[in-house]
């Protein structure tokens, strides 16, 4: 953010602001950073805070998971509740560490198999839906209805409720149950500054802001899009421009 306070304080114009990516979250205590989360097998699921589902835990490209709290949901006020859980069980666990995949800006390795952070007390560990449920700080019969009518999709092959793709569809072991909180993790906007065709800035007006250009990820062209590579696309072809344009100007 410190390249939007600074072109706005030189009197840029901002665009795009509205667009964001990220994925869920764990928010350890200790740590200034959430962990963002994802799963190396598809026995699982995300739960809001009342322990329903609310979307296709699958259907979101990994840069994109948050806009599954954007499922339209009439009869539960038409957003879930957060923070809320990711469900899942001992294949899950085993399959690869929760934060593997996508990192984190906090100086801690997560474990392989995430056994260390169920030590921590960071995953809850349960041998039933209802110990879980007690752990979790859920109703205990909304829980096990959520795990089983999921388990019931999967048997059939179908989701009634939102369309998850047949190939993901793996049941829960309800004998080895894991769950960890979640919250959005916001990984970063893609607006910024607002700028033309020749990298220069420009102000609210429109008008342009002599001698500032942008490029990068701190003044992305795509909107709401994703620029996956943290705006290197962005980078490479508005930085050559500005250059030029600079160089220009001497």
């Amino acid at each position: 953010g410190d390249g939007v306070r600074m072109a706005q304080q030189a009197g840029a114009g901002l665009w795009h602001m509205y667009g964001f990516f990220g994925w869920f979250a764990f928010l350890a205590p200790g740590f200034s950073s959430p962990f963002a989360l994802d799963f190396f097998a598809p026995s699982h699921i995300y739960l809001d805070g009342d322990g329903r589902r609310f979307s296709d835990e699958t259907g979101y490209e990994v840069h994109d998971r948050l806009r599954a709290l954007s499922t339209y949901l009439p009869r539960n006020a038409n957003r879930p509740r957060l923070p809320g859980w990711a469900v899942f069980d001992d294949v899950a666990r085993r399959a690869g560490p929760l934060n593997g995949l996508l990192g984190t800006p906090n100086r801690y390795r997560w474990s392989t198999d995430n056994t260390a952070e169920v030590a921590a007390g960071w995953v809850l560990s349960a041998d039933n839906p209802r110990e879980l449920a007690a752990k979790m700080g859920v109703d205990a019969n909304i829980l096990c209805e959520t795990l089983d009518r999921y388990n019931s999709f999967c048997a059939k092959g179908r989701d009634k409720d939102f369309g998850r793709d047949a190939d993901t569809l793996a049941p829960i072991d309800l004998n080895n149950l894991y769950a960890i909180e979640t919250r959005p993790g916001i990984a970063g906007t893609t607006g910024g500054p607002r700028h033309d065709e020749r990298a220069r800035v420009l102000r609210p007006d429109g008008t342009i802001l002599p001698g500032l250009y942008a490029a990068g990820a701190v003044s992305m062209v795509w909107g709401h899009l994703i620029d996956h590579g943290a705006g290197l696309t962005n980078a490479l072809v508005f930085g050559r421009i500005a250059g030029e344009q600079a160089a220009a100007q001497t």
